[in-house]
């Protein structure tokens, strides 16, 4: 009975070490464990800083965006509102150049007709003074010729 009790306490002797070397190498796994999930939360930590200030950077661009896109588009609408404004100014410029080409070519025609009376008139009178030469010409010198004209002329 002796040596069972001696061999059934050495046995749980040996069982108790081996549950002791079982916890030390437990608590060293979970030890490791635990270290290995801090070191991955903290690159997850460190991942998620990273993609939120990407984030808020890309918020920035995207509203720096929209207030250039409004800009532009204002912009745009001025030009718009410019483009019609200077086409109205252009058709009504265009319209002012083209009556005046109209007077123009109307005083052209008076011009003309002016200078085809004048010289209607020059003609006519070198004929009255064809006339007056020959009128003289004929008339002994002691008579003295005057030639009396109607005012319109």
């Amino acid at each position: 009975e002796t040596s069972d009790y001696s061999g059934g306490g050495e046995i749980g002797r040996t069982s108790s070490g081996r549950e002791r070397a079982k916890s030390k190498t437990e608590l060293e796994g979970e030890r490791r464990a635990e270290a290995e999930f801090q070191r991955a939360k903290q690159g997850f930590e460190a991942d998620f800083a990273a993609a939120n200030a990407q984030l808020e950077l890309e918020k920035a661009a995207k509203a720096k965006a929209e207030k250039s896109g409004k800009a532009y588009k204002k912009q745009l609408e001025e030009t718009k509102v410019s483009a019609a404004s200077s086409s109205k100014s252009k058709q009504e410029t265009q319209e002012y150049v083209a009556g005046l080409q109209n007077e123009v070519e109307q005083l052209k025609q008076q011009l003309a007709g002016v200078a085809s009376a004048k010289e209607a008139a020059e003609k006519e009178k070198r004929n009255l003074d064809a006339q007056v030469l020959e009128l003289t010409a004929l008339a002994p010198s002691t008579i003295k010729i005057k030639i009396i004209a109607p005012p319109e002329r």
